[in-house]
C-alpha cells in the first residue's frame, strides 16, 4: 500500500502488519543461496567467505534489516515529505498543528500495537526516528508562529530568566514538555507551569513531574541556559517541584538524580536531548 497526503503512514501500517513476515521468508530463500549459517534468531546470514550483496562492499554477514534497508528507506523519506506538507497547510493555525502531531502520535502507538513491533528490533528504531521528526517539526512550527508575536521581555522572577528570553517561550517549552511526557497537562496547568518558571510563584503552584527523576534532572539541565540561575539549590529551596510520586524534590533528590544521569542510556533521554538542545539553542545564540 503506498503512503499518500492523507495517509502519510499507510505503507508503514500495511507492510509491519501484513508483508514484514513474508519478506523475512524471502530473505531467508535469498540467503539458501550463499554458502553460509543463517542464525534464525538474531535475523542474520553469516557467509563462509566475504562476498559483494547489493553492489555494495563486501560482507561477511548480512541482517534482514540490511535487507530491508532500500525499500525502507526509501518509504521513510517519502512519508516524511507527506507529513512536512501537511503540518504546512495547517502552518497558520497552531491548534491544527498540535492536533496533526496528536494524530501521528497515535497511528504510531497503533504501530507499537503491533506483532513487528515486538519480533523485529529494528522497528522500533524506524518509530522512533518517526517520532522525533514529529516531534521537532511541531515544535518548530510553533516557535515559528510565535516568532512574530509582540511580547516584552520578562521583568523578574525568582529563578531569573535572562532579559533576551520572551514570555511566549514558556508557552512553547510548555507544549514541548507534555508532548515529550515531562508533565500531564491534567495535573499541571500552563498557568502553573509559566508562572513557576518565569514568573514568581505563589504557594499554591507547584510542577509535579509525569517522569521519573533522572528525566525531570535532564529538563532541568536543559533549560538551565535560559536562566541565570536555576540551580538545584534554588530549585530545592523554591519547594515548587515533586516528584511523579508526589514527593517534595529536595537538593539530595535532584544531586542523586544527577549522579545516576551519567549511566542513563535510555531513548528517553536522548529523545529529550534530540528535541530540547536546538530548541534553547535557537532562543540563546
Amino acid at each position: 500500500m503506498e503512503s499518500t497526503i492523507d495517509a502519510p503512514l499507510a505503507f508503514f501500517d500495511f507492510f509491519f502488519i501484513d508483508e514484514i513476515d513474508e519478506y523475512l521468508y524471502q530473505f531467508q530463500i535469498d540467503c539458501s543461496g550463499y554458502k553460509g549459517a543463517y542464525d534464525y534468531k538474531e535475523m542474520i546470514f553469516t557467509f563462509d567467505h566475504k562476498i559483494q550483496v547489493d553492489h555494495k562492499s563486501p560482507k561477511s554477514t548480512f541482517s534482514y534489516e540490511q535487507y530491508l534497508e532500500n525499500l525502507l528507506s526509501k518509504e521513510i523519506v517519502k512519508s516524511k515529505s507527506l507529513i512536512e506538507q501537511n503540518f504546512q497547510k495547517r502552518y497558520s493555525d497552531k491548534i491544527e498543528v498540535r492536533n496533526y502531531s496528536d494524530f501521528l502520535h497515535f497511528k504510531l502507538i497503533r504501530l507499537k500495537d503491533t506483532k513487528a513491533y515486538r519480533t523485529y528490533p529494528f522497528v522500533k528504531n524506524f518509530i522512533v526516528q518517526f517520532q522525533e521528526y514529529i516531534d521537532t517539526f511541531s515544535a518548530s512550527k510553533s516557535r515559528l508562529l510565535n516568532k512574530n508575536i509582540k511580547t516584552n521581555p520578562i521583568v523578574s522572577s525568582y529563578f531569573g530568566v535572562k532579559s533576551n528570553i520572551k514570555a511566549s517561550v514558556f508557552n512553547d517549552l510548555y507544549e514541548l514538555a507534555e508532548e515529550l511526557e515531562i508533565i500531564d497537562y491534567e495535573i499541571v496547568t500552563e498557568q502553573s507551569f509559566i508562572e513557576i518558571l518565569s514568573g514568581n510563584p505563589t504557594d499554591s503552584e507547584v510542577i509535579r513531574f509525569n517522569c521519573n527523576n533522572q528525566i525531570a534532572v535532564h529538563f532541568l539541565d536543559l533549560i538551565s541556559p535560559l536562566y541565570s540561575r536555576l540551580t538545584f539549590s534554588e530549585i530545592a529551596k523554591s519547594e515548587r517541584f515533586y516528584s511523579k510520586g508526589g514527593s517534595l524534590l529536595k537538593q539530595s533528590n535532584l544531586d542523586s538524580a544527577k549522579s545516576l544521569l551519567k549511566d542513563n542510556h535510555s531513548q528517553e533521554k536522548d529523545r529529550l536531548t534530540k528535541i530540547l538542545v536546538p530548541f534553547i539553542e535557537e532562543l540563546t545564540l
